[in-house]
């Protein structure tokens, strides 16, 4: 890969999988010493091969959305699926005790065969072979833009857990007791959210090659399917009887139906979000991506940290309305300041 020139499909591999492997590899060195410190030594010793090839799957499911090849990544997922549920069935049958490390075994051992399986299936195999140089190369070339990839993917996973330490240190174990519940009912429309983020963002960078209608008719439909799904499930949540809620969250079920109301618009506020990040991703908008992530995320903590001091319960409930609407607002706002620089 020569400075100026357009890089080849097997370097950006090759790249892409020594940089991952190497990220893996000090990742697992990491949690190899935490786990050291805690005396888990026999984790950390299964952790050190495991991770990277944990790491090299996920990297290679989405190579093979970015070459418009999902069922190659749906197989692999599948492959993890179908060895992790006979791996967990044979341990139960043959009366495996189930500690952190064999439940760590269960969950990795699968996803590294399947990872290991998508090498060679995808044809990668000749390609993906590290090379120090060419991982330089694609870490100088994809740095300007990654960095605010890898900040944004950061303020995303920190987001949830902020939230529920602010809701505990204003209402307790109580307070977050609900939240948590509320957000147990919400949960399964993160994994749809989850899945059109991976599979949408290649697809919608297709049809920015196609041109801004084609670009454009795309973003609506992804905006009414990603809305109405949101909205329904959050409507579904909402009218379940107080039985059905008292069978699946126990004790929390009476607190955790007043932020009902408040979650369901969060699901919708996170549709919306979820909907602009394809649209900025696509159009290589990290910066505005990370301002609208941090902006919307300030104002949630700080709308649900004001109603839950305010008002107790009810007021976090009002703070998650206020919170979705706030969310919601700023993706919206950002995006429709790209569109008006972004040249087609």
């Amino acid at each position: 890969m020569t400075s100026g020139s357009v890089p080849r499909p097997h370097d950006l591999v090759s790249g892409a999988v020594t940089t991952c492997a190497s990220m893996g590899l000090a990742l697992s060195l990491v949690g190899a010493a935490t786990y050291f410190l805690v005396d888990l030594w026999p984790l950390w010793l299964w952790l050190l091969p495991l991770l990277p090839l944990l790491v090299l799957q996920d990297l290679l499911r989405y190579i093979a959305y970015a070459n418009a090849r999902p069922v190659l990544a749906v197989a692999s997922n599948g492959t993890w699926l179908m060895l992790l549920v006979v791996g967990y069935a044979a341990c139960r049958l043959g009366n495996v005790p189930l500690t952190a490390t064999s439940i760590f075994l269960i969950w990795a051992i699968p996803g590294a065969s399947a990872g290991m399986l998508f090498v060679f299936v995808q044809g990668f195999a000749r390609h993906a072979l590290p090379s120090w140089s060419v991982s330089r190369a694609f870490m100088k070339s994809t740095m300007r833009r990654s960095q605010f990839y890898l900040l944004d993917g950061l303020a995303a996973q920190a987001h949830g857990p902020i939230l529920l330490l602010t809701a505990g240190a204003i209402l307790g174990l109580s307070g977050t007791a609900a939240l948590r519940s509320a957000q147990l009912l919400i949960s399964p429309l993160s994994l749809f959210l989850n899945g059109a983020r991976v599979a949408a963002v290649p697809e919608f960078v297709r049809l920015r090659g196609r041109g801004r209608a084609a670009w454009i008719r795309g973003a609506r439909v992804l905006f009414a399917v990603t809305v109405a799904v949101c909205a329904l499930w959050g409507l579904l949540v909402l009218f379940l009887p107080m039985s059905l809620l008292q069978l699946a969250l126990g004790d929390s079920a009476v607190e955790a139906r007043v932020l009902l109301p408040g979650s369901a618009a969060g699901a919708v506020g996170a549709g919306i979000a979820a909907t602009v990040f394809v649209m900025l991703r696509s159009l290589m908008a990290g910066a505005s991506g990370l301002v609208a992530r941090l902006g919307s995320a300030v104002a949630v903590i700080g709308a649900v940290a004001t109603g839950a001091t305010t008002a107790g319960l009810a007021g976090l409930a009002a703070g998650l309305m206020v919170a979705a609407i706030v969310t919601a607002g700023t993706w919206l706002l950002v995006l429709r300041v790209v569109l008006r620089k972004f040249v087609w």
